[in-house]
């Protein structure tokens, strides 16, 4: 990719001088973000920025070169020259991540991120914690270029000997409290800040109060790549499942292509796309594998289950209820979680883990019903494909369910 290497020049700094504020003074208004240079003439920029989360409309994404913040929608100008992105979520609270973050998709900014952006500037992150008045006052001393190098360089050393820096670089910083003091190395810009959280957010309308120092001394500034951002799909498909006429017409679901057929409708028999069958008794509503031999214990159609272990192709099916389970908190939930197909996997690796135990049909007790609100995870074990299922609403009167899908695409979003 071409980038053209840009100096800060003595002349450009005494030009912007004017609008220094007292070095000292630590709390710089928040009315105005803009990049102040000390009167030096040295190439140390300083800048107050104050990121939003997802309900907030300050924006997320930061160019520390001009200190400057932008919300998505100005991303298709602006993520060639974007180093950070900050994002709010109810289990890591304060989050910093690098623009080549991965595994960050549990929020809508963390999946544009990983996702959307055609080129990202790389990066990465320290964190020092438990800063004291002496190091805030370290910070606020912090006055040229050489101050922000070897300031840089003496914190990677303080958290290298006393045991802080093993698990880092990192591309995401989690949980970031007030006073924490906050290393970053933009890889490919050239530049080397050192960052103060003054303030930090406790919801998702709240902000992130942020003083940045860094060496300006020379960056990269890359042309705008002339690609288009990614199409994500975002929000989970909605099947309605009906069933005309008790123990007569049940459903066969196709996860993968989001399609729901009759027992007529399988050509040939073939059932090697089908995930899930939904039946109804007339009382209450089950879902099957259909490899799961609670068919045959359930009294409904005896001869389903005969007819269905004489097929070829049957999908061996896990299902896992989620819902129920202490883990299952905000922040982690189905509607937290982002619809595409590395985040699903992301969520069943990470979050849910291995598990050895699951069920063949919903709910997993004889002689209960499906219910809304109920959260499977389901696993096909041929093909180690993920996805969560909702149930919206169920109406044993009729016979008519509604579930809510968010599982593996058949292309790549």
């Amino acid at each position: 990719m071409k980038h053209i290497k840009i100096k800060y020049y003595t002349a450009l700094m005494l030009c912007a001088s004017m609008a220094i504020s007292c070095e000292n003074d630590l709390a710089i208004s928040q009315d105005s973000i803009d990049t102040d240079f000390f009167s030096t003439g040295d190439n140390i920029s300083r800048i107050y920025l104050s990121p939003g989360g997802s309900a907030n409309s300050s924006g997320a994404y930061m160019d520390i070169r001009s200190g400057s913040l932008y919300n998505s929608g100005q991303m298709a100008d602006y993520y060639q020259d974007v180093d950070l992105a900050y994002t709010y979520a109810p289990a890591s609270g304060n989050n910093l991540l690098t623009m080549d973050a991965k595994n960050i998709s549990f929020t809508e900014v963390g999946e544009e991120v990983e996702y959307m952006f055609p080129y990202q500037n790389k990066g990465e992150l320290y964190r020092y914690t438990g800063a004291t008045d002496a190091d805030v006052r370290w910070f606020q001393s912090l006055s040229t270029a050489a101050d922000v190098q070897r300031g840089y360089d003496s914190l990677l050393n303080v958290l290298t000997n006393r045991g802080g820096a093993e698990a880092q670089p990192v591309k995401r910083l989690a949980n970031l409290q007030r006073r924490d003091i906050v290393l970053f190395r933009g890889i490919n810009r050239k530049i080397k800040s050192i960052i103060y959280i003054e303030d930090v957010a406790t919801a998702a309308n709240g902000t992130m109060n942020m003083l940045i120092k860094s060496d300006m001394g020379e960056q990269i500034y890359f042309q705008k790549p002339d690609l288009p951002l990614a199409n994500l799909t975002l929000k989970a498909d909605t099947l309605v499942l009906e069933v005309s006429t008790p123990r007569a017409d049940e459903n066969y679901i196709d996860l993968l292509g989001r399609k729901v057929y009759k027992d007529v409708d399988l050509e040939n028999d073939d059932v090697s796309q089908i995930s899930l069958l939904h039946t109804w008794n007339g009382s209450i509503t089950v879902f099957y594998t259909l490899t799961s031999a609670w068919i045959a214990d359930s009294g409904y159609k005896p001869e389903l289950w005969n007819w269905l272990q004489t097929l070829p192709n049957r999908r061996t099916i896990y299902l896992y209820r989620l819902d129920d389970k202490a883990a299952y908190v905000p922040g982690y939930t189905f509607e937290d979680v982002r619809n595409n197909n590395e985040t699903l996997k992301q969520y069943g690796n990470d979050y849910i883990g291995n598990i050895n135990s699951f069920a063949s049909r919903i709910p997993g007790t004889t002689g209960q019903t499906a219910a809304a609100g109920m959260v499977y995870r389901i696993r096909d074990v041929g093909n180690d494909m993920w996805g969560l299922i909702k149930i919206l609403s169920v109406d044993n009167a009729t016979g008519t369910c509604r579930v809510a899908l968010k599982y593996y695409h058949s292309e790549e979003v």
